[in-house]
Order: structure tokens, then sequence, then C-alpha cells
């Protein structure tokens, strides 16, 4: 490999000029060092600010030296020593694997503070010598190569790696020799390859490879070892590449983490940090991080991010389960994205001065808008960052975004207007209720379950203080309930089962400004049912629910509002409104029901939901208004508009004339209308607002009298119907003025149109169409085909469940020509090919583990000619896209055999009547169709067809999630 030099200029120089590439061995040296003084400077921050901030600076600068100063009165270097910190015990106990890694940042810690010029142990040789000492000691009693991991595998292949590196940069020639070799040889050990993970076990994704990457680079950097850096670097490309399932960032903008939890508030955090820190030191050289991560990072930020940050504070939807955490709050977690947002513009080259403008100026807004904490509680190194952009009269703040955005494959929708912000938290079959992990969030039990955020300009911080120990885990607002007791970690539990089952969840979207959300309601560990929906207005949300059911004596609510507030609460259940001061109104369109309201003061302690956090007691002051569904409810309903910011007097007279007419609320349909806009959720095939479907969808209609325009948007979130056909009342509107591709536009019925929508393998996605007046066109002609075989089984719990029509699938071969295949791809025209390719579809027993059981069954399919063109296929027909695998390094001419990862090729499967071009072909075991999460796509794919072992996929049953085609028992007619 080659190597360019980075010589004298330092990073602003290797940022803006070509580099000569090395001619001499000094030079490589010249590499290393000049790739070790960047990360001081990544480390360190840009120095002391000169400006308002100064004495920030400098009081953070005083509160670090005092930590380290602590931390060195403690510190042990006897040789003999068990470990550094007596409070640490290095004992292979597998609650002690965290103690290796706090005792390296406490390393680190103290070598931060012999660097920060300015502080005083700056230049401190006596301190350095010491930490340099304990880094032997934490070396040699416990992280060395041929250790045997213990406890939690993050401890030794990220947490300690991370501070243990940045400390031996920073204390520099005062470790020696052996120690610093010593300290790589067990990095080497922990990490040999960025691209695995938990002892190699696990292909690393999303932020833990950023994470492994930096701990190798830097590796590399610490021991000239150019072989590392060029692995970290390779390892980096494809990390923020969209995927279709499980961890990292999906099509959609959703950025998912250990499967199936939405992370982008804290992991996704950590991969932006990441991988601004890596371009800051790589850039330049032989190892610079490339241009489409650089780009997809720089993307992510508005197209992930930012609609999750109100006012400088992360929405605490998309922070898992460091909700329980009090050092790390959802103001905490915004402040360090805005932070990473400056180290990520001065990571950019020249060339990418607009994108690093844009970045510095949203940083400059959350920064000036987050004031939880004085900035002085800050790290100095961070505080340098935000004054960099704080004090620059030349960045205008950037105005957070207004908008509807949605994630379906994380299951969060984002309400922007003026004002507030409201975020709403699903869950699926593909997408967890909340994560239980390692001690945390023991009461996180309904954060997935409907419950909303609402955001307020004048309140950004109600989550912020202490709510989350206080709260009613039992009534997160917009939540439909059991309030029966649930244990620690029920519903969420990663050793556990953490995905409800339910299949319809998602919404439909129309100009970023409308949308329709639902979902099909299950209880955790209840009988509990309901079909419940969210309609996104200009002004306000409109929350519905139908078919609330349940039995067993359990008593059942529907949370409208649970607020920290001492604010006063007027109820006029008579007109069907209710105001809370400083939040808003609440009117009833169809009556209050069984409206109760309650004002307590809530005792409750950060240990009760993280264990290990503070048992001081916290009081807070809260009000809670919900509506009874009393005990066994059968078919209850309830529908309630939120109008955030309106004065009781606005709340009044919208009760008089709501705005918004609920045409149907029952078990298979809810149906709105609110001015032009008609919204329709079919949770079954059905009739109601003027359209008709003949599959489950959701449905949005807007009527613009003065564009003389109906817009159509039609999605399936429950992500089952290859394809819906719609029937809508068109309003004199036949002609096409757009369509989506996958939206047809069938033609004119009578006073209605027809259209059909291509939803399979879509992912929940909207599709849209314009129509106007005038002539229609031509309709084109579309045949569907009868499903070939319906024998499906769910995993987990459910694996013995066939939910299809047939008890068995039978798989018909194509050796000579039949109706299974096309006449183009018929094996006549290729002789020498066989037609029936088979792979297998296992679907996991109750515990998973590299041993379990699974049910094998077989698809079939046919490989398509490069040059076939466009080929439609058939509801419930094979795709063409598996392969056998001993055909693929003999293909004819002309053929194209390209494997694909499993989760993929599955997806191509549902996608009946779409465009196929090419051949899709796959050597692969895979274990669920789209909906499901899989942990990688490598680790579901084998190398042999027939004998290959189970896959092995994680510790927990990923439950219950639809297989494509698994029966209880299999015939082939071959």
């Amino acid at each position: 490999m080659r190597r360019r030099t980075v010589l004298g200029g330092g990073l602003a120089a290797a940022a803006g000029l070509a580099l000569p590439v090395a001619a001499h061995p000094a030079h490589a040296a010249d590499v290393f060092g000049e790739l070790r003084d960047r990360w001081r400077r990544v480390v360190l921050g840009p120095g002391a600010p000169s400006g308002p901030h100064a004495d920030a600076y400098a009081r953070a600068v005083a509160a670090q030296d005092r930590s380290a100063a602590r931390q060195l009165a403690t510190l042990v270097t006897d040789w003999d020593a068990p470990t550094p910190w007596p409070d640490l015990p290095l004992t292979e106990d597998p609650a002690h694997s965290a103690h290796v890694t706090t005792a390296a940042s406490r390393l680190r810690a103290i070598a931060v503070a012999c660097a920060t010029e300015g502080g005083s142990l700056h230049g401190d040789e006596r301190a350095a010598a010491r930490a340099a000492a304990g880094c032997r000691l934490w070396w040699t009693a416990h992280y060395h190569a041929g250790q045997p991991q213990y406890g939690n595998w993050w401890d030794w292949e990220i947490g300690a790696p991370r501070h243990i590196t940045d400390a031996l940069t920073l204390l520099g020639p005062a470790v020696d020799d052996e120690t610093r070799a010593g300290v790589l040889a067990a990095v080497d050990h922990f990490v040999p390859d960025p691209r695995r993970m938990l002892r190699g076990e696990l292909v690393s994704t999303g932020a833990n490879r950023v994470d492994l990457c930096r701990v190798v680079a830097l590796r590399g950097a610490l021991g000239a070892n150019e072989e590392r850096l060029a692995q970290a670097s390779a390892a980096l490309v494809g990390v923020l590449d969209p995927v279709p399932v499980g961890d990292g960032f999906h099509p959609d903008g959703s950025f998912l983490m250990h499967t199936s939890v939405a992370y982008p508030g804290t992991y996704g955090e950590v991969l932006v940090k990441g991988m601004a820190e890596l371009m800051r030191l790589l850039v330049g050289t032989a190892w610079d991080v490339g241009p489409a991560e650089r780009r997809l990072t720089t993307a992510a930020i508005d197209r992930t991010f930012a609609p999750f940050v109100h006012r400088g504070a992360m929405l605490d939807a998309v922070r898992g389960r460091a909700i329980s955490r009090d050092t790390a709050t959802d103001a905490d977690d915004g402040f360090k994205l805005a932070v990473d947002l400056v180290t990520l513009a001065d990571a950019l080259p020249a060339g990418e001065a607009a994108a690093a403008g844009r970045l510095r100026a949203t940083a400059r807004s959350w920064l000036a808008e987050n004031g939880w904490r004085p900035l002085a509680a800050r790290q100095p190194a961070q505080i340098a960052a935000a004054a960099s952009v704080l004090d620059d009269p030349a960045i205008a703040p950037l105005p957070g975004p207004l908008g509807h955005f949605g994630y379906p494959d994380m299951e969060r929708f984002v309400h922007r207007r003026p004002g507030w912000t409201y975020c709403l938290s699903l869950n699926s079959d593909r997408v967890a209720r909340y994560e239980y992990m390692n001690g945390e969030n023991a009461r996180g039990w309904h954060t997935g379950d409907g419950m909303h955020q609402l955001a307020l300009d004048h309140d950004p911080f109600h989550f912020t203080d202490a709510y989350w120990p206080t709260c009613d885990a039992k009534r997160p607002p917009g939540v439909t309930v059991d309030t029966t007791p649930l244990p620690v970690g029920a519903g969420g539990d990663n050793d556990n089962v953490p995905l409800s089952g339910t299949r319809w969840s998602g919404e439909v979207v129309l100009d970023g400004e409308l949308a329709l959300a639902g979902t099909d309601l299950r209880g955790i560990d209840s009988p509990l049912r309901a079909r419940r929906s969210w309609l996104f207005l200009p002004d306000g949300v409109l929350t519905a629910g139908s078919g609330i059911s349940a039995d067993g004596g359990r008593r059942i609510e529907t949370v409208v509002e649970h607020r920290r507030t001492d604010g006063a609460l007027t109820v006029d259940e008579a007109a069907g409104w209710a105001h809370l001061e400083g939040v808003g109104g609440y009117v009833f369109p169809r009556g209050a029901g069984e409206l109760r309201s309650l004002r307590e003061d809530r005792v409750g302690a950060w240990s009760e939901i993280r264990q290990g956090g503070p048992t001081t007691p916290i009081t807070r002051r809260f009000v809670t208004l919900w509506q009874d569904h009393g005990t066994d409810p059968a078919d209850a309903t309830h529908a309630h508009l939120l109008l955030p910011g309106a004065t009781p007097e606005q709340t009044a007279a919208r009760a008089g004339a709501p705005g918004v007419e609920v045409l149907r609320l029952d078990r298979d349909a809810h149906a709105f209308r609110a001015g032009r806009l008609t919204a329709v959720a079919f949770f079954a095939a059905g009739t109601a607002g003027g359209v008709t479907a003949d599959a489950p969808c959701a449905v949005l209609l807007h009527e613009d009298p003065a564009a003389g325009t109906l817009r159509i948007a039609v999605s399936d979130p429950s992500r089952s119907a290859p394809v819906v056909r719609l029937a809508v009342a068109a309003r004199g509107r036949h002609a096409v003025r757009h369509a989506d591709a996958g939206l047809t536009v069938l033609g004119p019925d009578g006073a209605t149109v027809r259209l059909l929508a291509e939803t399979g393998g879509r992912h929940g996605a909207t599709l849209t169409a314009t129509l106007t007046a005038g002539r229609p066109a031509p309709g084109p002609r579309v045949q569907l085909l009868s499903p070939l075989a319906d024998a499906t089984v769910r995993g987990g719990a459910f694996a013995d469940t066939n939910d299809g029509a047939s008890p068995t699938l039978t798989v018909r071969g194509a050796d000579t020509p039949d109706d299974t295949l096309p006449q183009a791809w018929r094996p006549g025209r290729y002789p020498q090919t066989r037609w029936i390719a088979r792979c297998r579809i296992a679907a996991h027993t109750r515990s998973y583990s590299r041993d379990s059981t699974t049910r094998r069954g077989a698809v079939y399919g046919v490989a398509a000619p490069r040059r076939s063109g466009r080929q439609a296929l058939g509801a419930g027909q094979v795709s063409p896209g598996i392969t056998s695998p001993e055909r693929a390094g003999r293909s004819p001419p002309g053929w194209d055999y390209r494997a694909l990862p499993a989760s993929q090729s599955a997806q191509f499967m549902f996608q009946p009547l779409s465009p196929l071009s090419g051949a899709i072909s796959t050597s692969g075991e895979f274990t669920t169709m789209i909906t499901s999460p899989s942990m990688d796509s490598s680790k579901n794919q084998a190398a042999s067809v027939e004998s290959s072992s189970a896959p092995w996929t994680s510790s927990r049953p990923m439950q219950p999630w639809l297989v494509l085609v698994l029966p209880k028992t299999l015939s082939f007619a071959q």
C-alpha cells in the first residue's frame, strides 16, 4: 500500500493540500507521529477560547484537575498490586468487567489533565509518571494478551481499549516501551479484526463497528503499524450504507442497534462522533475516510438526527435505555451531538465547505438553545469546540426543521410545528417496545406502546428534569394500557422476548406535512388488544382507538396526558374538552366518556430504573388525565384531539367545531375527515371514507380546489400485502398528473378511479399520485395471479402455528416447460441450466443458541438472464432470486449470478408485479422475511445448502416473525 506523508502543516494543511508520497523511512515515522499529534488535538480540543466563554473553560479545567488529583491520590502502582484502584477489583467476576473499563477511564482522565494547557497538572512529570505506572499495572494485572474475556464483551473490545489508547497517546514518552508494546498486543488480542465483535462471534455493525475501527486505527498510529490502519480504514467502508433489516441506517433514515431498537440518540451519536474523529485523524493519508462515507455521515444529520432534536435536547424516544441514566439526559446527548457536528465540520475538506457551514450553523442553534447545564459543567474540550461556533458572529444559527418526519423501520414518527414537537413511539414484529439491558430502563414497559412525547419551546426540559424516575411508568402519555403491574424488564428484556408480534404498524404521509399512523396494539403479558391511530394535522394530533378489549379481570385505560407540571387543569366533560395550563387543549369529538384526572406528588429514585443509580429520593408533581375503559372492556373506543399551545378559550371553541370528523371507528377501519383531507386506516379489507381497499393499508386523500387536484397516498403498514387495489371517489378528477413508480392508476370506473399499489417489499413506504380534471389516459391491463402456495409459520412462541391456508407447501420443478415459468425463462433455452434452485428457510425454536433446533423448508425460483428486460410477476409467485449455489460458478453465457444478502433476497420475493431486470440469485440461508430483523446478513448465509449447521444468531428468541414459506411438512415434486 502506498503511504502519503503529512508533514509540518498538521490537520489544516492535510485537509486542503495534496500530500507527497513517502519515499524514505523517516517520512513514515513522520506520518505516525503526525497521526498521534492529531489525536491529541482531537482529544484535547482546540484549546482555551479567548472570548466570553474563557471563564467557563477555565473553571472546567480546574474541575478536571481536581477530579484527576483525587484519582491520583488513590492510585496504586505497586508492581504486585491486583488493581490500580482498590475500589475496582479486577477479579474474574462477570460483574467486574466494567471495572476494567472504569480503571482505564480514570487513567485517561489523569492523562488528559496532564496534557491540558493551563491546568495545574499540565507538564507535571511526576503525575504523568504515576499515570504511566498505573497503565503498566492495569496491563499486567488484567488486560494483556491471552487474558480470557468475562462479563460484558464491550468492556474488553471497545470500552477499555478506547480509553487506554487515548491515555497512551497523551502520556507519550512517559510510558515505557514494554508497557506500550504490551498494551498494544492486548488490543490486538481483544480486537484482532474490527469487522468482528463479541469474541469474534458476530459481525460488527453500526456504532460498534466505528468504535472498533477507532480502537484499531489509534493502535496502528501508536505502534506505527500501517496494516492496522489499513484494516481500520477498510472496515469503515459501507458502515453507513442503508441496510434492509437490523443494525445501522435504513433507507427511510431509521437507525437501529441491537437488531430492533430505535437508537439514533445514543448509539447514533456515538457513530457520528467516531466518524468525525476518524476523519480528522486520517484525512490526507492513504487511510483517509472515503468520500461516500463522508457524504453519508453529513447527510444523516438532516435525514436522521435533526428531526429528533428539540431546542438542543435529543428526544428520549430514540435514546433507548439511556433514559434511565441520571448523568446522560436528553439535553446531555443533544449537547454531545452538537459538539460532534463541530468536529465533523472541522474534518471536512475544503471542497465540502457548504456542508461544513450547515453543520456549524446547526450546532450553533442547538448549543445556544441547550442551557440545561451551565457550560462550565462540560468538559474543557467540549467547551472549546462549542465556543468556536458560539463566539463566531459569521455563523447564523439554523432553525430546526418543520414538517412531518416518518421512520417506519424504527416505528418513530415526528411532527414538528412552530412552538412544539410531537414524537410517537410504536412497536411491531420488527421493532422492540423498548430495551431493558444491563439493569437499565427497568420500567420502560410502555414507552413504545403508542407513547407520545410533546416537547414545547417554552418547556424544552420537561423530560430532562427527573421525569423518568418519578413518572408513573404504567401511565406514559398517549398509551392504551392494562393497569396490571408488571415485573422489571417485562416486554423489553433482551434476554427474552423483546418483540410484540404486532404486524400492522406504520404510517402513510403526504407532502411531508400530513400523516396517518396506526398500530394493532398487543398488551405486555396481557389479553389487551386494540386498534389505534394518530392523525397528524397542522395544529394538533388526533388520537383514536377501537376494538379495545381484554378479559380476565383486566382494567384498561387510555392516558390522555401525564405531565410533570403545577399547571391548572380545567375539565368540561359535558362540552367535551379539557385544558392543561402551559401545555394546551384536549378535545373529545365523540364525547369525553369516563374521563378521570389526578394531581399528585410522585417520589422516585434513579436507582429504581437503573441498577447502581443514585438512591436519593426525588419528588416531582404530576397531572394525569385518562379515559377509563373499565374492567374487561369489549370493543371500547376513544378519540381525542391534542392542541399544543391552545388557550382554554381556543380549546372550548374547537370543542364546538373540532374541525375533525370521525367517520368510522371499529376493528376493521378508522376513517376521519379534516377539511379537504380524508384519512383511512384499513386494518382489514373494506370500505370507509369513500375509499375501498382489498387489503390492509393506510390511505390519505387531499383535495385542493384551488389547484384542481386530488392527491392520493397509500402504504401498507402491515407489510403483508404484495399489492393493494383501491377504488377512490374521484370527484371529477381522472387525469394523472403524477404517479410514483409502483402506484398505477388503472382508470375510471364510473364516479371512482381504480389504483393498484405495489406495496410488497417497500418497508411500509408511501406511494403517491396526483389526479386532475381531464380525459383519463387508457389504463394498463393487469392480471393478478393466485398464490402458488400459502403456508407460513412464525418463530419463537408461535413456531408451531401455520398462518397460511395450506398445511403443506408443494413446490413444483421446472425441468420441462409448464405454467410456472414465463415463456422467456423456460429451460429449453438453456438446457444445461437446472431451473430448480433451493435454499433453506430456518425458524428457530424457543431457545436460541449455536445448537438451536431449526425447521428447514425449501423455496424454488428462477434466475433471469441479464438481458431479460422487464417482466412482472404475479401475486404469490416466487420471485427470481433463489438459485442453487452449486450453479454459481457454472452459469451459461449471458447470465449473472450475484450473491445478495439473504434479507434482500427475501424482499424480492414480496414484490409481485414489480418490474424485474437482471439476475437476482443467492447462495444463502435466511431466517425470516423482510419484516424480521436479522443480526447480520453474513450470519444468515450458509456456504452450502444441504449440510450447513444452523446459523448462530442470538441468545434470545426473536418472535413472532412471519417466515416466507415454512410449512410443518414439505413435499417436493422433482
